[in-house]
This record gives C-alpha cells, structure tokens and sequence, in this order.
C-alpha cells in the first residue's frame, strides 16, 4: 500500500510515475484450476496482458511459494523469469530472508533478473506516524473514530506481542482487525 500510495502522490522515482501497482492474487487466480499446464496458461495471460497495457508493476507476494513444487507451493518459476525479462513488465515481489535463501536462491533464472533488496523493520516512532497517516482511511471504511491513544496501545502492543510480522505490518493489521471487530459488535463507533 506504501508505494501504491507513493506512486499515486508523485512522490517516486521517475521510472515508476505514472505507473499503476497491481497485486496479483496468485491463490484466487488458480483456485479452480487443478491442471498445472492451465495454471501455468492463466498465469501467462494475465503476464501476458499486464504487459500489453505497458505501465503496470505486478506485485507478487510470498514469491517463494511460486518457484518450487510442493505442500501450498507451485512452481511457477519458469514463467515468472520469462516476463521478467520484458522492459515491458515490471515486478516487485517479497518473501522473508530464509524463504529466499532457501527457495528463491537455488532457481538461478529468478535470481539473474530479480535484485535482492533487503528492507529493515522500521522503528516505532515510524510506525506510529504510518498508523496516523491511514487512520482517517480506517475510520471512513469502517464508520468509526480513532483515537490517538487506540492508535499508541496498538503499536506498543502488537511490537510486544505479535513477532511474526514485521513493523508496520503488524501494527497495521492489528488495527484494522480493531476495527473490524468494533464495527461488528457495534459496541462503539470510538475506539
């Protein structure tokens, strides 16, 4: 959502201006598909028109869950070096180090045309300033108000106790899961 929303301020490099950021859903994407060989097709034809249109960023999330056979993995490897390699299409994709290391790595096409980048978890006091910049997004979703102390509790918390996710991340989805949960119980409109 950070660079989505960086894009579409102006605030990026002048390669991506311009430019519109598409996650691919690749689990939804097969889901009713059971042949590789059509998996493989679907995918290619998204690729396919993603770079016809010349001005998208595909976003694949859990990459390591595309380049090897096995439980909840698919081996889409092949497919994703091939369209990376268009100046047509761009990818951005993610996995923790260890997932790379350990799946990523031994695929020498996928490492040749990605670049590894490493991105540290960013500190609390940045954390808090994100929450506050998407907490007026979270109130008009979910038709509740925020309060600055709601917002400071959920940082301190889930930095506490979720370790799992990185910053913002974590802190992120805790507090739209908040609110999710305040507007389903309708207890209060403030948090």
């Amino acid at each position: 959502e950070g660079l989505a929303k960086m894009i579409y301020e102006g605030k990026c490099l002048p390669q991506l201006q311009y430019k519109r950021l598409i996650k691919i859903d690749i689990p939804r994407l097969i889901a009713d598909i059971s042949d590789y060989t059509n998996r493989t097709q679907t995918l290619k034809r998204v690729f396919l028109e993603s770079e016809k249109a010349g001005n998208i960023i595909l976003f694949i999330d859990d990459l390591d869950r595309y380049t090897t056979s096995g439980t909840d993995r698919v081996d889409f490897s092949s497919v994703i070096a091939e369209f990376s390699k268009s100046h047509l299409l761009t990818f951005v994709a993610i996995t923790s180090p260890f997932a790379f290391q350990k799946f990523i790595f031994p695929v020498g096409e996928l490492v040749q045309v990605f670049e590894r980048v490493d991105v540290k978890e960013i500190d609390l006091e940045k954390t808090r300033l994100i929450l506050f910049d998407i907490a007026s997004t979270l109130e008009s979703r979910h038709h509740i108000t925020l309060t600055y102390e709601a917002i400071m509790t959920c940082v301190e918390k889930s930095d506490q106790f979720i370790s799992d996710l990185p910053q913002p991340e974590k802190s992120i989805s805790r507090l739209d899961g908040a609110c999710v949960e305040a507007t389903t119980v309708k207890k209060t409109s403030i948090i």
